[in-house]
C-alpha cells in the first residue's frame, strides 16, 4: 500500500491525512453499529480540517501572488466533483434496481439536490417522522453540500483582503466564527428542527475554525512535552466524544466543540514537533487510509444503507464485515482511478473545460430524475402481480387525509370531530387520544363509530405520547408545547365530561421517553419499565378523577424491515408471501408494555381488549399481506387495508364494549387478561 503512495510536496504534513484517518473511521463504526455511539463527530473533524488546508493554500497564494478564484474553483471541482459524480450515478443505477418505486421518487429528489449543491437544504426540508424508516442513500451528500457552499463564498474574502492585513484577516474571521457559534447554540438548543444540523450558517463556525487554526499556527516548537501533552489532550477531545455521545443529544451546538478543538490542538501539535500522537497518525496504514477517505465517505453509506434495505432485520456480523470490505475496496478504486487522475493527471483541464464537464454530468442526471419523479418511481419496472400491492396502497386514501388534517394545528382544533373540523362544545361520547398509531386508526374507527351511534372525536399528533408528563427526548426549551398539549387535553376531557377515552401510542417507545419533573418529581430511577408503567398510570387515574373510562388495545407486531418491500418482492420473485416475526419477538418487544397493561388495568379504571392473536397464524408467525394487500405502511404502522382485514375484529369488540356503556349495560367491558392471553376468535378477512 505505502508504495503506491504519490509523492507529496514539501509543506505536506502526513499527520493531517491520519487525522482523516481517524474521522472516517470514526463516522464508519458509528453508521455500521459498533460501539462508538458518538462517532458523527468525524464529520466535524473533517470540517475543521477542510477550514484548516483550504485556509491554508488560499494564504500563500494570496502571500505569493499568484491566487486566482477561477483556479481555485477549478482545483475544488477536480477533487470533489468526479468521485461525488460517479458514486451519485452508482446509486442511482442500484436504486433502480433495488428500491421500490415510493422510495425511488425521493431518492430521484436528492439527487437534484446533490446536483445543485444544495443536498443539506434538501435534507432539512425533508426530515420528518415517517422518514426514519425510508431508505436515503445521498443523506451524506449533506456534509459534502456544507463545504461546496462554504467554497463558493470564503475565498471572496480573500480577494478582498490581500494578506498583508493578516490581522484584518484574523478579526473577520474570529467574528465570523464566533457568530456563527452563537447561531448554532441557538438553534440546537432554543429552535427546534434540524436547521441548527444541516444548514452552512450553523456549521461554518466549524470550518471557520480551522481557518483560524491555519492562521494561528504556532511559528516555533513548542517543544516536546508541551507538544505531546496538547496531541494528547486533542486526541482525548476527539475519543470521549466518540464514545461517550448519542443521537439523543443537542447537537452540534457547543456540543460539536470539544472534538472540533481536538483537531485544532493536534494540529497545533504536529506543526513544528514531531509528537507521540503525531507518529501514530502519520504511519503508513493511518496515512493510506487518509488518502481514501474521502471516497471511503462517499461509498460506505450508500452501501449501508442498500445492505439494510435488502436485509430482514438487524444486519449480520458476516453483512457487516463484508460492508467494511466493500467499502474500502471501492474506496481505493475511486482513489485510484478516479480521484488521482483528475487532480494529477489531467492538469489540462482548465476551469472552463471542468465546469462544461460537470455541468453537462450533472444536467443528464438531473434530467434523469426528473423522469423518476415524473414516472412516479416507475413502477412498470415490477412484474403486474407485485404492482397490485403497490397499487392497493396507494388508492387508499383515508389514512393519508387524517395525516393532512393532524398537521394542521391550531388551539381550536385541540379536539377535531372525524371531518377534521374542531370539535369545541360538541358534546362527543368518545375522544381518541395518541400518536401516529391512532392516526392510522381513524378511518376505521370512524366507520365503526358511525355504525354504532357513537359521537366521537380525535386528539392526535405523531410522536406526541397520550400521556402526562412525558414527553419524547426533546431539548428542554421544546418539551413544553407538549407537555401542555396533554395538559389541554385533560383539561378538556374534565370541562365536557367526556365519558370515554381511548388511548392508542407507541407504548414501547415510551419505554425511552422523559418524564416531567414537575408532573413526576425528581425520584424516577430512569428505567425504561417505570417510565411506562408510571407514566400509563398516571394519565389513566387522571382521565378517571376526570369522569373517563380508559379503553387500551394490545399494540401490533413491528416489523424489522418494510413489510411492503418483502410482499412486493416475493410477488416478483414467485415466491410465497412472507411472514414478519414470530410471537416470541413479539412478546420480547412488547413485554414491558404488557406489564404496564396489568399494572394499570389493577390500579384504574382500564378496560384492555385483546388483539395480539389476530396478527399470527397457527405456526406463531406474524401476517403482513395476502396475495395481493399489505397490512402495514411501514415497520409500525398499520395500514387502512391491515385495519380492516385484520384489526377489524379487536376494535369492533372495543367499540362495541363502549356502545354498551354508553347504554348503561354493566356487562359491556368484562375483565380481559393481557399479553399472551387468548383472545376472542377473530379471524383475518381475506
Amino acid at each position: 500500500m505505502t508504495n503506491s503512495l504519490p509523492e507529496m510536496p514539501a509543506h505536506y504534513r502526513p499527520d493531517i491525512d491520519g487525522l482523516r484517518a481517524v474521522a472516517v473511521l470514526a463516522v464508519l463504526v458509528f453508521h455500521f453499529g459498533g460501539a462508538l455511539s458518538g462517532g458523527f463527530v468525524g464529520v466535524d473533524v473533517f470540517f475543521v480540517i477542510s477550514g484548516f488546508l483550504i485556509t491554508g493554500i488560499l494564504a500563500r497564494e494570496v502571500e505569493q501572488g499568484t491566487f486566482s478564484l477561477r483556479r481555485f474553483w477549478t482545483r475544488r471541482l477536480r477533487r470533489i466533483a468526479p468521485a461525488s459524480l460517479v458514486v451519485t450515478v452508482v446509486t442511482l443505477l442500484a436504486g433502480l434496481c433495488i428500491l421500490l418505486p415510493n422510495d425511488l421518487v425521493p431518492l430521484a429528489k436528492a439527487t437534484i439536490a446533490q446536483q445543485t449543491m444544495l443536498t443539506n437544504v434538501y435534507e432539512w426540508r425533508n426530515v420528518g417522522y415517517f422518514d426514519t424508516h425510508r431508505p436515503r442513500p445521498l443523506l451524506h451528500m449533506w456534509s459534502l453540500a456544507v463545504e461546496e457552499q462554504f467554497y463558493l463564498f470564503y475565498p471572496l474574502l480573500f480577494v478582498r483582503l490581500p494578506m498583508h492585513r493578516r490581522g484584518l484577516v484574523r478579526a473577520i474571521l474570529w467574528g465570523a466564527m464566533l457568530a456563527s457559534l452563537v447561531f448554532s447554540v441557538y438553534a440546537t438548543s432554543y429552535r427546534s428542527g434540524m436547521a441548527g444540523f444541516f444548514l452552512l450558517p450553523f456549521r461554518a463556525w466549524e470550518l471557520l475554525l480551522g481557518g483560524l487554526a491555519a492562521l494561528e499556527t504556532p511559528r516555533r516548537p513548542l517543544g516536546t512535552a508541551r507538544a505531546n501533552a496538547l496531541s494528547l489532550l486533542g486526541l482525548g477531545l476527539i475519543v470521549v466524544p466518540c464514545v461517550t455521545y448519542s443521537e439523543k443529544m443537542q447537537f452540534p451546538g457547543l456540543a460539536a466543540l470539544p472534538p472540533c478543538l481536538g483537531a485544532c490542538f493536534l494540529i497545533f501539535a504536529g506543526t513544528h514537533d514531531r509528537t507521540l500522537v503525531g507518529r501514530v497518525l502519520s504511519s503508513p496504514v493511518a496515512v493510506a487510509i487518509g488518502l481514501v477517505s474521502y471516497s471511503l465517505y462517499l461509498w460506505h453509506w450508500p452501501l449501508h444503507v442498500y445492505a439494510r434495505y435488502c436485509s430482514w432485520g438487524p444486519l449480520s456480523a458476516g453483512t457487516i464485515a463484508a460492508l467494511y470490505v466493500a467499502s474500502f475496496v471501492l474506496a481505493w478504486l475511486s482513489w485510484r482511478w478516479i480521484e488521482t487522475p483528475f487532480r494529477q493527471g489531467m492538469r489540462w483541464i482548465g476551469f472552463g473545460e471542468a465546469l462544461r464537464i460537470v455541468v453537462g454530468a450533472a444536467v443528464v442526471l438531473i434530467v434523469t430524475s426528473i423522469g423518476i419523479r415524473a414516472g412516479g418511481g416507475l413502477p412498470g419496472r415490477f412484474p403486474p402481480r407485485a404492482l397490485a400491492y403497490l397499487q392497493r396502497s396507494a388508492i387508499d386514501g383515508k389514512d393519508g387525509a387524517f395525516q393532512a388534517m393532524e398537521a394542521e394545528r391550531r388551539p381550536d382544533l385541540l379536539v377535531r370531530n372525524f371531518d377534521g373540523t374542531s370539535a369545541a362544545g360538541v358534546s362527543v361520547d368518545c375522544l381518541v387520544w395518541g400518536d401516529s398509531q391512532a392516526v392510522a386508526a381513524l378511518g376505521l374507527l370512524e366507520e365503526l363509530f358511525d355504525a354504532h351511534g357513537i359521537r366521537g372525536a380525535w386528539a392526535c399528533r405523531n410522536a406526541h405520547h397520550p400521556l402526562l408528563g412525558t414527553v419524547r427526548w426533546l431539548p428542554a426549551h421544546a418539551r413544553r408545547p407538549w407537555l401542555q398539549w396533554s395538559d389541554d387535553i385533560l383539561q378538556r376531557v374534565r370541562a365536557e365530561r367526556i365519558p370515554h377515552v381511548v388511548l392508542l401510542a407507541d407504548w414501547e417507545a415510551v419505554n425511552f421517553a422523559t418524564l416531567d419533573e414537575g408532573t413526576f418529581g425528581a425520584a424516577d430511577d430512569g428505567s425504561g419499565e417505570s417510565t411506562l408503567k408510571r407514566s400509563l398510570l398516571k394519565t389513566c387515574r387522571a382521565l378517571n378523577d376526570a369522569g373517563a373510562t380508559v379503553w387500551l388495545i394490545e399494540p401490533q407486531p413491528y416489523q424489522p424491515a418494510d413489510p411492503l418491500r418483502w410482499l412486493v418482492w416475493a410477488s416478483a420473485l414467485g415466491r410465497p408471501v412472507p411472514h414478519g416475526v414470530d410471537r416470541r419477538h413479539y412478546d420480547r418487544v412488547q413485554g414491558a408494555t404488557f406489564d404496564a397493561f396489568a399494572a394499570v388495568a389493577e390500579g384504574a379504571d382500564v378496560r384492555i381488549t385483546p388483539a395480539s392473536d389476530v396478527w399470527f397464524d397457527a405456526g406463531d408467525r406474524s401476517v403482513v399481506g395476502d396475495e395481493s394487500r399489505c397490512f402495514y405502511s411501514d415497520v409500525t404502522h398499520v395500514s387502512p387495508e391491515g385495519m380492516r382485514r385484520v384489526y377489524r375484529g379487536p376494535f369492533e369488540a372495543l367499540v362495541k364494549s363502549i356502545a354498551a356503556g354508553l347504554r348503561g349495560d354493566d356487562a359491556a367491558a368484562p375483565p380481559v387478561p393481557v399479553g399472551n392471553a387468548p383472545a376472542a376468535a377473530t379471524t383475518i378477512e381475506r
